[in-house]
């Protein structure tokens, strides 16, 4: 069977069963829905729960004309238009209670609506039948379960951190990018699974921190507080609206906030009805309860369900009154047309409505990585179902093998109309920062006559107006009628490295561009609802501007401090509000800074089914909750429990310099002398990985006091071999920054591990390999090293309920010392430090230290598979050779000849298939200096220079 995604099947259709007398024909096909109608004959006596629409009135139709009232202010026309709706909804249900308390029905109103004029009923369908025939109803349809059909494809992707998608790229989002409208201040919704509110590419922009209320940005059927998605539909098309995943813009909008319904398939045993979908509506016409307020309305609702042609009459007004009252209120609506291509008509409800261009506005979708942008055979197809004149879908969108976010904080790819529908939903909010006030009708006008016709010439069945072109869009919306500014940047003025340490105090300059119109005495207010700093001055004056102008607020700037103990990488999400002279509000802007690091610095975890590992481009591995960076990363877990508090790089030279990403002197978190490096940023699951997941992250040691001057690489691998599936490798390459100097160092790690404090520790030597255990447990986590001798072990405890601090004078001779420590013998909570030999490296040198980190249920089995993984890193030949007559024995790499100072050797190899190489040089004590080549290399003869 075929799965098609952005869609809904009904579960449940509830029957009605005739009983007495028979119900007239004429009177159910006037107002009970199709679906009702095929089943009253099953089940008379039962109640069941329907939803009964009531004819609109005059005052309807004032609210549908109020839009096109010259109110140029968007929160003004929300106001008038939202009297107008809740009046009328009042007056229908007041003519259908006149009409209820005549009849003989006996209903229970379980919820009212004014978004659609409706209420929510449990009866009898002879009751039904009755209703049926009151002059105020419209329509009675069942409040059907509601199930959302999987994509066309899904498949995981590798987390490449970095620029921007080709898709977004495709409809020219960039485009509006440099012109400084990224979504910020603008607020995107879906109607969908869910999202997971803590994916980092999301979690610091949602509404319902950024705005202290999570019920102003969350709605859940079933209660729950914070967003989360069993499914992961959801957080992929959110993900397409507003994400940004450490520094990878795979989002249209990647400075909007986002707000959720998770009224669409929850997966768990989770259902929802029609009735909950018409609640979103609701919700979403007022999420914060206030109507003085607007800031909480998003402008662009993205819907990726759908009714399957079939269940519900063609172009079936259920959920028209909703639409069109949220509309009016001033929210796009943008719907995903289906994946019931290529058959004409096949576009589902409420997408198929016809009743005008811009009623219903349906997303096709279109592979934007084949030239000319071919509609994807999976898109469904017009006419509309109900009126063969009225062309469908309105606009297309990239929909095929789309990267977005997956739950746990990575990425995947899927391919359907509800990965296309999002990047329309993202381009309303881009268009509403250029003009907050644009109406519905003039930003669906603006897509619509933008678009790049694809396809047949001229607008058709396939991809309707054609390819969604955001810049072009822009040049047909109205000119706003007031000054927008926006975010440049920030900078640190008089901060030596440009980075906000712990406790400590800077000055903080945000550069804003001014738009469309000249400001008069602008102001900016500065707020945040994290913890980890303290705002001390919150106010700056950046004075007149005019239109185009660059500023900041250098003179003026705003005063943070740094929480003591806050932990190094911690992104907190500032929001600047803006005002004029006179003191009236005309936008705001977010914007995330990285403490005690670089604003590149990021984490990530993989995993392998059995051992999940996190990992950052900052020194240490772990970063799991409780540890010294804590993250929220997996930590070193198995079956979900995270026994690693701390694991990371210590480097000490002769001069007794340390650069380090273990503990400080607290006790509490990292001393943090790496920063992440800003070329490579963070590199998940690349397509070069060696094993079946890998995490690569490169920093420098410029944080420290006395920076050494090394660059690290940290790779963290992981496979799924028997043997190895309870195995991290971690390997780091070390090297100098400056290709002049010359180091002697001394490279070793710390980490620590927890068994809750009840743990001893052992030690093979010729294995170079400590272990802690708790054999009553039947728990061990060993720590090695391969490819090297142990030059140093020394184990320190903790005291009870706290942890050790660690200044860099024990560190550096923990790790020179030379020492192995004995053993301890009473139960208790340590760590330890290990190094490898001191080395000289000279610039354009590497050494490498390699270390695994294993889990094992006994002392045997963890000797069995620290030796599979000795043998997985020194036997990386794929070569036949049990005979040792194919291999040699070994190599030498001699001075040149004949003239020795020529400074480049080339070395040549060939391979006979293509297969993953590794290419390394080592020097006489064993200890890699440099990787030639490492992955997947083609057969033939290849040079090495």
């Amino acid at each position: 069977m075929r799965l098609r995604s952005g869609t809904f099947k009904l579960l449940a259709i509830i029957g009605l069963l005739c009983c007495g007398s028979l119900i007239p024909s004429a009177v159910l096909s006037a107002s009970l829905s199709s679906g009702l109608q095929r089943s009253l004959a099953d089940n008379a006596s039962e109640s069941i729960s329907a939803l009964v629409f009531f004819e609109p009135d005059v005052e309807s139709s004032v609210a549908l004309k109020s839009a096109t009232v010259p109110v140029t202010n968007f929160g003004d026309r929300y106001k008038m238009v939202r009297r107008s709706v809740v009046s009328s909804s009042k007056t229908a249900l007041d003519r259908f209670s006149n009409e209820l308390s005549r009849s003989s029905a006996s209903i229970e109103i379980k919820k009212s609506y004014w978004i659609a004029n409706a209420i929510l009923v449990e009866a009898t369908p002879r009751d039904l039948a009755l209703l049926a025939e009151f002059e105020s109803v419209e329509l009675i349809v069942e409040d059907a379960m509601l199930e959302l059909v999987d994509p066309i494809d899904v498949a995981e992707s590798p987390t490449v951190i970095g620029g921007a998608e080709e898709n977004l790229l495709a409809i020219k989002a960039d485009k509006l990018w440099a012109m400084g409208y990224t979504g910020a201040g603008r607020l995107v919704m879906s109607f969908d699974t869910g999202v997971d509110g803590s994916h980092p590419g999301l979690a610091s922009r949602w509404r319902g921190i950024t705005a202290g209320d999570p019920a102003s940005a969350w709605l859940d059927p079933f209660n729950s507080e914070f967003p989360d998605d069993n499914s992961g539909h959801g957080t992929h098309v959110m993900g397409l609206m507003a994400g940004v995943f450490e520094g990878d813009t795979v989002g249209v909008a990647p400075d909007a906030e986002w707000a959720c319904a998770a009224v669409v398939d929850r997966g768990s045993g989770f259902t929802q009805t029609i009735s909950d979908i018409l609640s979103a509506f609701e919700w979403a016409a007022d999420p914060d309860g206030n109507p003085e307020t607007t800031d909480d309305l998003p402008d662009a609702i993205c819907h990726s369900w759908g009714i399957p042609k079939g269940i519900f009459a063609a172009c079936d007004n259920t959920f028209w009154q909703a639409i069109d009252n949220l509309e009016q209120l001033g929210i796009v609506n943008v719907f995903a047309c289906g994946n019931e291509g290529p058959t004409e008509g096949t576009i589902r409800n409420p997408a198929d409505r016809a009743s005008s261009p811009l009623s219903s506005f349906s997303v096709g979708a279109v592979n934007h990585a084949v030239d000319g942008y071919p509609v994807a055979n999976f898109s469904s197809r017009g006419p509309a179902n109900c009126d063969s004149t009225i062309i469908k879908p309105e606009v297309v969108a990239p929909g095929v093998n789309i990267k977005s976010l997956k739950p746990g904080g990575t990425t995947k790819y899927m391919s359907g109309t509800s990965m296309a529908a999002p990047h329309v939903a993202g381009a309303v909010a881009l268009l509403r920062q250029y003009n907050p006030d644009a109406t519905v009708e003039q930003i669906k006008h603006a897509l619509l006559i933008s678009a790049l016709d694809i396809d047949e010439p001229g607008e058709d069945n396939a991809s309707g107006m054609g390819l969604i072109d955001i810049e072009n869009a822009i040049n047909y919306m109205p000119a706003p009628t007031h000054a927008a500014i926006m975010y440049q940047g920030y900078q640190l003025p008089g901060d030596a490295n440009g980075i906000i340490e712990p406790f400590e105090v800077v000055q903080l300059s945000v550069d804003v561009l001014i738009g469309n119109y000249d400001v008069g005495g602008l102001w900016g207010v500065l707020q945040t609802y994290e913890s980890g700093v303290t705002i001390l001055s919150d106010s700056a004056y950046y004075g007149s501007l005019f239109a185009g102008n660059k500023s900041a607020n250098q003179s003026q700037p705003f005063v943070v401090q740094a929480d003591q103990y806050v932990t190094p990488g911690t992104v907190i999400t500032f929001r600047i509000d803006f005002f004029d002279e006179n003191g009236e509000f005309l936008n705001n802007a977010y914007f995330d800074v990285v403490i005690a690091q670089s604003k590149f610095a990021a984490s990530g975890s993989i995993n392998n089914g059995q051992l999940s590992v996190g990992s950052c481009n900052y020194g240490a591995v772990g970063l799991g909750a409780g540890s010294m960076i804590d993250k929220g990363e997996a930590g070193f877990s198995i079956d979900s429990i995270d026994y690693l508090t701390e694991f990371a790089l210590i480097i000490s030279d002769d001069e007794g310099n340390v650069s380090d990403a273990v503990r400080n002197t607290s006790g509490r978190i990292s001393d943090n002398d790496f920063v992440a490096e800003v070329e490579t940023g963070l590199l998940v699951n690349p397509v070069t990985r060696w094993g079946d997941a890998e995490v690569i992250g490169s920093c420098i040691d410029d944080l420290a006091e006395a920076p050494i001057g090394l660059h690290v690489e940290q790779r963290v691998s992981m496979f799924s071999d028997v043997g190895l599936e309870s195995t991290a490798f971690v390997r780091y390459t070390i090297s100098l920054t400056d290709p002049f100097a010359s180091k002697s160092i001394c490279a070793g790690i710390a980490a620590d591990v927890d068994f809750s404090g009840l743990e001893l520790l052992g030690l093979d030597p010729s294995r170079n390999l400590m272990y802690y255990f708790n054999s009553e447990l039947g728990k061990y986590v060993g720590i090695g090293m391969i490819g090297g001798a142990m030059h140093s072990f020394e184990y320190f405890s903790n005291p009870l309920a706290s942890k050790s601090g660690l200044s860099d004078a024990e560190k550096a001779d923990a790790v020179w010392s030379g020492e192995i420590s004995e053993l301890p013998t009473k139960l208790a909570d340590y760590g330890h430090f290990m190094s490898m030999p001191p080395v000289t490296i000279a610039g354009g040198e590497s050494v490498e230290l390699v270390a695994v980190i294993i889990w094992a249920s006994s002392e045997a089995d963890l000797m069995l598979k620290y030796d599979d993984a000795y043998d997985k890193y020194m036997v990386p030949t794929s070569a036949d050779d049990d005979d040792g007559t194919i291999l040699p024995e070994s190599f030498t790499l001699s001075q040149n000849y004949p003239n020795p100072f020529n400074p480049a050797t080339t070395i040549c190899f060939s391979v006979a298939r293509s297969q993953d190489v590794t290419l390394s040089v080592y020097n006489i004590l064993g200890q890699k200096v440099r990787t030639l080549v490492e992955g997947e290399t083609a057969i033939g003869t290849h040079e090495v220079l």
